[in-house]
């Protein structure tokens, strides 16, 4: 009895074994790999317009190219970046690299928690540039023929600026940073000519006009002092 009782609980433990039950192997979790969408805005200021850079994104052993080629001012670019199970929550090294010569003008750490959707502005000029990295919002529900928007007021990149945001005449937020992602607000969906209003602490005030169909958008004041629209 006792020798059945043996081959039994081995033949048991090897089915176990056989079919799944076993536990998992390290090695092949370190292995799985998340996908983040980095979406990119050049704000990057060069000559005639042009803004030929790239950005890199060293993670582990690898490196990565998610910008490049484009080289216009204001111009924006998604890319995937996979990263292993390990790579989520350490720190990558995001370089801004002048596309002419070859050589670095910037160079942040940054880690990643999650593989969700980022927002990367790479911006300024003259030896004075800037990372700013978002997560990427979710939409609110929104009222009939409304429209969502967030908006990042992206001029200065050395002062910390507080901000008043209306549009037309409208208070959206009282206090609005620089390089901040805004509180989303309300638009007329297909609207033309609506005013947007930056007032600092001393009452100067930024201007410019918006238009609006029938999709979420994001809006970006850039230090040439236009309103830059861009879709979700």
């Amino acid at each position: 009895m006792r020798v059945c009782m043996k081959v039994l609980l081995m033949v048991s433990m090897l089915l176990a074994g056989g079919c799944g039950g076993g536990s998992v192997n390290p090695q092949e979790q370190e292995t799985k790999e998340g996908t983040v969408t980095l979406r990119t805005f050049n704000l990057v200021k060069k000559t005639d317009g042009q803004s030929d850079v790239e950005i890199n994104v060293r993670h582990g052993s690898n490196e990565t190219q998610i910008y490049s080629g484009i080289g216009i001012y204001g111009s924006a670019d998604s890319s995937p970046l996979k990263l292993s199970h390990v790579e989520l929550g350490q720190t990558l090294t995001f370089e801004l690299i002048d596309a002419n010569n070859q050589t670095s003008l910037k160079s942040v750490q940054k880690a990643l928690t999650t593989a969700e959707n980022q927002w990367i502005i790479a911006a300024g000029d003259q030896g004075k540039y800037h990372f700013a990295f978002f997560d990427k919002p979710s939409l609110p529900n929104v009222s009939e023929q409304k429209v969502a928007a967030y908006l990042i007021d992206a001029r200065e990149i050395d002062e910390e600026e507080n901000s008043q945001l209306a549009v037309d005449g409208k208070v959206m937020q009282a206090n609005l940073e620089s390089f901040s992602l805004s509180t989303p607000f309300e638009l007329d969906a297909a609207a033309t000519g609506l005013t947007l209003t930056l007032e600092d602490d001393v009452g100067s005030q930024f201007q410019c006009q918006l238009e609006t169909g029938d999709k979420p958008l994001l809006v970006i004041v850039s230090a040439d002092n236009k309103c830059r629209q861009f879709g979700f």
